[in-house]
C-alpha cells in the first residue's frame, strides 16, 4: 500500500477450530484452538434520487382520470401523505372548513394541509366513513394509466407525489423543518434529499447554512452539522469555494 497505510475490514469473527483428539483440550489429543476469520466489507447501496413531477404534469394526469381517482391524485400532491394514510382517512379526520386534517402512521399523528379548492370537491358529497373509497392496487393501475396516456416516459406511482410535493415546498423557499413535519419524516435528513431536487440548486450552500442555524435553534446541533455536511457533499471544493466568495462580507 502506498503511504504505508493499509486496508482494514469492516468486521472480523473469531472462531474456533477443533484439531483432532477428544476435544477436552488437553494433552497432546489436540482440542479447541482459536481461529481469527476476516469478513470482506459489502458494498454499500447508492441511493437513488426521487423523481418528483411537476404542477403541469399532476394536472395532465389527473385530468385523465375518473373523479375519484383524481380526487385522490390530489390529495396526495397537496398534502404528501401516503397512500396508505390517505386511504385509511375517515371523515371524521378532515376539517373542511379549514383545510386541514389529522394522520395516523406509524404511532405519530400530525397535521397536514390542503387548498379549499380540494375541499369543496371532497366535502360537497357530504360523505361518511372512508374520505377515499379505493383499494390500493385500483388506484395504482389507474395512475401509472393516466400517466402514460399523458405522456410521461417513467412508471409513476404514488409516491412520486410525495416527492412531488416535498420538492414543489423547497423550491418555494419553506423551511425543512416544515417540510419535515409535513412529510412525517422522523429524521429531518430524509427531507434533505429533496434539496438536489429543487430548480435552485446554486443556492442549496447558502440554505443550508440557514436551515442548519435553524437546527440548531431548535437544539438539533447533530442535525444541524449534518445539514450543512449534507449539502458540502452534492458540490466540487471549487463549487463550494465560488459559492463562499457570493456570500456577503
Amino acid at each position: 500500500m502506498a503511504g504505508g497505510s493499509k486496508e482494514r475490514p469492516r468486521s472480523t469473527t473469531v472462531g474456533a477450530t477443533r484439531e483432532g483428539g477428544d476435544g477436552s483440550g488437553g494433552g497432546d489429543g489436540g482440542g479447541w484452538r482459536p481461529r481469527l476469520c476476516l469478513r470482506a466489507a459489502r458494498p454499500r447501496k447508492t441511493r437513488r434520487l426521487p423523481r418528483a413531477l411537476s404542477l403541469t404534469d399532476v394536472a395532465a394526469v389527473a385530468a385523465r382520470m375518473d373523479e375519484e381517482a383524481a380526487r385522490l391524485t390530489w390529495w396526495l400532491y397537496e398534502t404528501g401523505c401516503r397512500l396508505s394514510e390517505a386511504l385509511n382517512l375517515s371523515s371524521s379526520d378532515v376539517d373542511f372548513n379549514r383545510c386541514e386534517a389529522r394522520v395516523k402512521a406509524k404511532g405519530r399523528q400530525r397535521l397536514v394541509l390542503f387548498t379549499p379548492a380540494l375541499a369543496a370537491q371532497l366535502g360537497k358529497d357530504g360523505r361518511q366513513g372512508r374520505l377515499f373509497p379505493m383499494r390500493a392496487h385500483q388506484y395504482r393501475r389507474r395512475l401509472a394509466r393516466a400517466a402514460r396516456l399523458a405522456g410521461i416516459p417513467w412508471r409513476v406511482t404514488p409516491h412520486h407525489l410525495r416527492h412531488s410535493f416535498a420538492t414543489a415546498l423547497l423550491d418555494n423557499g419553506a423551511p425543512i423543518l416544515a417540510v419535515s413535519h409535513l412529510l412525517g419524516h422522523a429524521k429531518v435528513e430524509t427531507t434533505m434529499r429533496y434539496w438536489q431536487l429543487t430548480g435552485n440548486r446554486e443556492h442549496v450552500l447558502r440554505r443550508a447554512v440557514t436551515e442548519a442555524m435553524a437546527l440548531a435553534w431548535h437544539r438539533d446541533a447533530p442535525a444541524s452539522k449534518r445539514a450543512v455536511r449534507y449539502a458540502r457533499s452534492l458540490y466540487s471544493f471549487e463549487d463550494w469555494r465560488e459559492q463562499q466568495s457570493l456570500d456577503p462580507a
